[in-house]
């Protein structure tokens, strides 16, 4: 078990020999005013953790790490106790000022993550900034050093490696793209999150020889000699800054080591710190073609590592070319010393169209629970987690862990068998419109016998083995099962994904990085690893990007051709995907547009005290309202409707309509209310140049107008946590009254038609007409068949309680 640790005990140049004047008390000020900016604050370290004090899991050079349990999540982390007294040693200083540019670029997977830390003086008093502790949260990385499994168990075979080579890259591509070069990589620095190396993520360690490239000039100092470049080790090439391609040089003798269990430049294990210096300087050739040592390797493999120790740091291999290298990739790895063959690995694929199905169906809803990387207000005003808390668990692995329930490193064939019965039986006793529900049989395939079984279904023993010995998958084997269909993308900060009008052909699942989501009125938005983006154009006819995609940092994203999302709603068991996408993405250009019109000048400020109306009922009024701060209830006969917050709008019935109000807004926060006022005249003219507006607020007022219809004929708020009572007073009727079909089923029933709709909303308006009844099915009906089911009726008012009370 480790954490984030910036001891450095073998370099050969200690961090404090090469301070420059006059600097070292600037850097220490930094230090402290970044530390006390980002710590977390209104709770203390007791509040939030539970700790075991009496076992310290290890000792760094600046204080012990002991485990300690969120109490909230139960998640288990590494607690970090630094004393104050370390603010002024260098190494103390890169180290936290790394961390925290990582932090606020939103992390990476293949990083350990700083999740927070507390800032807590002495209790006995004194100096805030020199005396007391900080207490860092870090991921808790129980799989060990990767020097220790080298030590162990021998070399990597090629697979194993190029998977971890490939995460290795992404994070370094990410630091280099972010200004921050490690400087001190070696395998001690390289950890690994299970005991089991093909089953295992690797995490980056040990910033304290880190230096970032946008502050001040650092000088190179806390190397390890054996891994460190020609430019670097020569005192009259030796720069004053880190740069990069020092941390490239490291790879290749990390990669190196992996495949052939030995040093490039000490073959024999007995080398001096000198004699590697000498031979490195010497610029002698390692045995890399036409020898033993690698006669077992790749061409590919020995390709790239001539690449990564290019004694010419301008000419050698960068983190992202690494990373479209074929070696890489995994297309030349050689699996010779994997745990099962390509003919082994083939027994899998009959798993293939539901593995990946449900990998893609967990990813679109952890984005939908965990708002994950949503740096901005959310419909209700809530700030959603910033990306900077995220990134600590790729989607690849998150996804195996979801298969491997257990933690036993691997997936066997009854752990892909029974999550899809499961998945089934769920399907079949939620989904009253399912009529196959009453056969009782499931497959993994999709084909069941008579008897309920698969003609394919192997018996399995208890160790999780199969009795014809399919082998047990590993992190490395489902990550190659699923690279044919999604892709790793890399892209570097500021490249432009695609632009708004474009054909849009695939979309993307961030697995790291933020990008920055911009329409052409000018709305922009942020999202993190996590979520995803690019669904629009494979949901609309027209196929066409609704903004533009711009990388805030460099990206790691998972591509989804049109071909396999197609495939995957096809193979999903019921329309909970499909309905989730298409509900997200009308969630998002609603956002969109009222971001657009937050952005217009001719808008007016008005304040309002508690209790008094913003607009009222009946009144002919021609203006909207964007809230700013308070709470606006908008209210129908005196029952609260939805609730308007910070960011979001109301009074646009009005504006859109010409009619007058069907409904009275109210400020009901203590100390009162503030909103923009917009007439309609210049609503009108925006809306002019641009369309999707107007669409996205009509349907945000038609839907209002739904739940303030269903309102009126419950006599009560909008039942937010009983959608069944909701959806039956639109069924059935006014509350008391007998249901038109006594003798149907709930099943036979369980779908709103546009008559049913219709005499709703006529109960709110007589007025509405046969074309706007059509019009508000037409909103409702995610699945395009004519009617409102029960499902779709959860997802559109329900099922994002945060977003359906403003909708």
């Amino acid at each position: 078990v480790t954490q984030c640790d910036a001891s450095s005990s073998s370099s050969t140049t200690s961090p404090n020999n090469h301070k420059p004047k006059n600097s070292g008390d600037h850097r220490r000020k930094t230090t402290i005013r970044q530390l006390q900016q980002f710590s977390t604050k209104g709770q203390s370290l007791e509040d939030v953790y539970e700790v075991d004090w009496n076992t310290a899991l290890g000792v760094g050079a600046f204080g012990a790490v002991y485990r300690a349990l969120h109490t909230t999540t139960q998640q288990p982390v590494a607690l970090k106790e630094i004393s104050k007294r370390f603010t002024d040693n260098t190494a103390f200083q890169r180290e936290m000022n790394a961390l925290l540019h990582i932090r606020k670029a939103g992390g990476h997977p293949n990083i350990c993550t700083w999740h927070e830390h507390f800032d807590e003086p002495d209790k006995e008093g004194g100096d805030s900034s020199t005396s007391g502790h900080y207490y860092v949260i870090l991921d808790l990385i129980q799989g060990g050093e990767m020097f220790d499994h080298l030590v162990a168990n021998g070399a990597f075979s090629e697979m194993d490696a190029s998977r971890m080579l490939r995460e290795v890259a992404s994070a370094l591509a990410f630091l280099h793209g972010m200004g921050i070069v490690h400087g001190d990589l070696k395998p001690e620095n390289i950890m690994l999150s299970h005991d089991n190396p093909s089953s295992a993520v690797v995490k980056l360690v040990d910033f304290g020889s880190a230096q970032t490239t946008d502050g001040p000039p650092w000088e190179t100092s806390g190397w390890t000699t054996a891994y460190c470049p020609p430019e670097v080790l020569d005192d009259r090439r030796r720069k004053s800054y880190m740069e990069p391609c020092m941390d490239m040089w490291a790879v290749g003798v990390i990669l190196y080591i992996m495949l052939t269990g030995v040093h490039p430049y000490d073959l024999t294990g007995r080398a001096t710190d000198e004699d590697i210096e000498k031979a490195i300087l010497s610029k002698k050739p390692i045995p890399l073609r036409d020898s033993p040592i690698t006669a077992h390797l790749s061409d590919s493999v020995l390709d790239l590592i001539a690449k990564l120790m290019d004694p010419n740091p301008r000419t050698r291999l960068t983190a992202h070319e690494m990373l479209e290298d074929s070696w890489i990739k995994g297309d030349t790895a050689s699996k010779d010393k994997m745990a099962f063959s390509d003919k082994k690995l083939s027994s899998y694929k009959k798993f293939m169209s539901q593995l990946g199905a449900k990998v893609f169906a967990d990813i679109v809803k952890w984005s939908d629970d965990d708002e994950t990387g949503q740096d901005h207000n959310d419909e209700n005003g809530n700030h959603g987690r910033s990306a900077s808390r995220g990134g600590h668990t790729s989607l690849i692995e998150r996804s195996f862990q979801s298969f491997d329930s257990q933690r036993k490193g691997y997936i066997s064939p009854r752990d892909l068998q029974n999550l899809h019965q499961d998945d089934s039986n769920k399907n079949e006793n939620d989904d009253d419109d399912n009529d196959d529900s009453a056969t009782g049989g499931s497959s993994v395939d999709g084909k069941s016998n008579a008897h309920g079984t698969n003609d394919d279904t192997h018996k399995i023993k208890e160790d999780g083995r199969d009795e014809l010995e399919t082998p047990p998958l590993s992190l490395t084997g489902f990550s190659n099962l699923l690279s044919d269909s999604m892709k790793n993308r890399y892209f570097p900060k500021g490249h432009t994904i695609y632009r708004q009008g474009d054909q849009g052909d695939s979309m993307y699942f961030i697995n790291s990085g933020v990008i920055q989501v911009t329409t052409q009125d000018g709305s922009k938005t942020t999202r993190g690893p996590g979520n995803y983006f690019g669904e629009g154009a494979l949901l609309q006819k027209d196929q066409r990007r609704s903004a533009s995609i711009t990388c805030k940092t460099p990206v790691h994203a998972m591509e989804i051709s049109r071909e396999d999302f197609d495939k995957y709603l096809a193979a999903s068991q019921s329309s909970e995907l499909l309905l989730s996408l298409k509900e997200k993405d009308k969630i998002r250009k609603k956002n969109r547009a009222r971001a657009a019109l937050r952005l217009q000048k001719n808008l007016e400020e008005r304040d309002y005290s508690n209790g008094e109306a913003l607009f009222l009922y009946g009144e002919e009024e021609d203006q909207l309202y964007l809230v700013e701060y308070g709470k606006v209830d908008v209210m129908i006969d005196g029952k609260r409707v939805f609730s308007a917050n910070p960011g979001n709008l109301c009074g646009e019935f009005s504006v859109l309509t010409g009619k007058p109000r069907n409904s009275t807004g109210i400020c009901v926060t203590e100390d009162g209310c503030i909103a923009q006022v917009m007439k309609g005249k210049h609503f009108r003219k925006l809306v002019q140049s641009s369309p999707y507006i107007q669409d996205s607020i009509n349907e945000l007022s038609h839907r209002r107008d739904f739940k303030k219809a269903v309102v009126r004929r419950l006599q009560k708020e909008f039942p937010y946590e009983n959608p069944r009572e909701a959806f039956d007073a639109v069924r059935n009727g006014r509350p008391n009254q007998p249901k038109k079909n006594k003798n149907a089923t709930t099943k036979s029933v369980d779908r709103l038609d546009v008559d049913t709709i219709g005499s709703l909303m006529r109960e709110l308006n007589p007025s509405y007409t046969d074309e706007e009844i059509r019009e508000i099915v037409a909103i409702l009906d995610l699945s395009n068949d004519g009617t409102v089911t029960f499902e779709e009726f959860k997802k559109v008012f329900i099922a994002n309680i945060r977003t359906s009370n403003a909708m």
